[in-house]
């Protein structure tokens, strides 16, 4: 799959995502919301009382992610005071500037425009890339495996998606988990260096899948398991005097940095090195229910002529949003930008602008997913030793040339 067929800002979600288990409940609790905001980068210095007179404070646990209200009006990120209470650091210019300057890439739309707005230990990577010291990636970011040219492992939380709806059958999810497997293939992602894995096949097996109520106290743990290099021993081998040497760098929203937090106490424990963490936004409830249509949530005045005097609010507006994850161009995303805060864009003209995006993302990636075989699935999936360290970006062949290639080799 050639980089320009697919967008490199996506992250596709696994049928698991935030359905978090029991066993970290009393960890999550008393969490932070917040609206999305990813184009709001200076609100990383607000002033952290700011929130708190806020007649609804934002929140954000695993289970909710829910902005401020102040006045019936939501209110963007208070990023400063989400970094000061999860304890993180910020992702500011003399980070991205040494993220550039060791990679020779200039930092993804989604790190210059603040979508992933902290870390945990991001420069500790960056300085194994800059002595050539091995690590790997964990999630569906393949934006960061074209930079970095390290193996990336994909976990499909298919167990989870059985344990937590129990009106599902087994075969039930493995179905769906195929399906998703495809989904994020069609994507765009290095066959050689990618293993993607179903939480049932790779983790369990029949045994596995005969565990039920008990698999809710212990899926913290499998998902943790995924942030160990000797988790995965053909990709980086038996030795364990090397293996576990080899840290992770997991891309996450910043609602599901509890649970890495219990991994990397349990890594100091196990003397393994602590996985890193890269922070993005949390995907808003209210900006789900409200899609780019007639009820779309709007930064923009009630009506035309208060549009024109006072401008509307990008920072809230869900089609600026999407328009910000989508559109490649800095330029046109600060054009708009401004010209909407002005009042000389409408909500109707920015509206029309986000549909065209992702009518043209959404096109390619359907004509995509139409080629992606059961055996492209099949390959992606077996358990292979990966191939990586040539100092290349990664190479996405079209899907069609995979196909020739898979249907040539014999898959275990």
């Amino acid at each position: 799959m050639a980089n320009n067929n697919t967008h490199p800002g996506t992250q596709v979600p696994s049928i698991g995502d935030h359905l978090s288990p029991t066993s970290v409940s009393n960890s999550c609790h008393g969490g932070f919301s917040t609206a999305v905001a990813p184009e709001a980068l200076g609100n990383l210095a607000a002033d952290p009382t700011k929130a708190a007179s806020a007649a609804v404070e934002q929140k954000i646990t695993p289970w909710e992610v829910e902005g401020a209200v102040v006045d019936g009006k939501v209110q963007a990120i208070d990023y400063g005071r989400l970094i000061k209470q999860f304890g993180t650091q910020r992702i500011g210019p003399e980070l991205l500037e040494r993220f550039e300057k060791a990679t020779g890439h200039r930092p993804h739309i989604l790190l210059r425009r603040g979508m992933f707005f902290s870390h945990r230990n991001l420069e500790l990577i960056l300085e194994r890339y800059e002595k050539g010291l091995p690590f790997f990636l964990v999630h569906r970011t393949g934006w960061l495996q074209d930079v970095f040219d390290v193996p990336l492992v994909i976990m499909l939380t298919d167990d989870e998606k059985y344990l937590f709806r129990q009106k599902l059958e087994i075969s039930d999810v493995k179905k769906f988990t195929r399906e998703n497997v495809a989904d994020i293939i069609a994507v765009g992602f290095d066959v050689k260096k990618t293993f993607i894995f179903s939480d049932f096949d790779f983790m369990g097996g029949a045994f596995y899948e005969n565990i039920d109520c008990i698999g809710k106290i212990h899926f913290a743990s499998v998902q943790a398991a995924t942030a160990f290099s000797s988790t995965f021993p053909h990709i980086f081998g038996t030795d364990p005097k090397k293996n576990t040497r080899i840290p992770s760098l997991i891309p996450c929203a910043i609602d599901q940095d509890p649970y890495f937090r219990l991994t990397r106490d349990v890594a100091t424990r196990l003397k393994y090195i602590k996985p890193a963490l890269m922070h993005s936004l949390p995907r808003s409830a209210r900006a789900r229910k409200k899609k780019i249509n007639k009820y779309a949530f709007s930064g923009g005045q009630p009506t035309l002529e208060e549009q024109r005097k006072y401008g509307g609010n990008p920072d809230v507006d869900v089609s600026f949003q999407y328009l910000s994850f989508f559109l490649e161009s800095d330029e046109e995303l600060a054009r708009i930008r401004e010209t909407y805060v002005k009042g000389e864009l409408t909500s109707g003209e920015l509206k029309a602008k986000c549909i065209k995006e992702l009518q043209d993302f959404v096109g390619g990636f359907q004509e995509r997913r139409k080629a992606v075989t059961p055996e492209i699935v099949l390959e992606f999936m077996r358990v292979r030793p990966l191939e990586w360290g040539s100092g290349k970006e990664s190479v996405k062949e079209p899907v069609e040339e995979v196909a020739r290639k898979v249907a040539e080799a014999v898959i275990n």
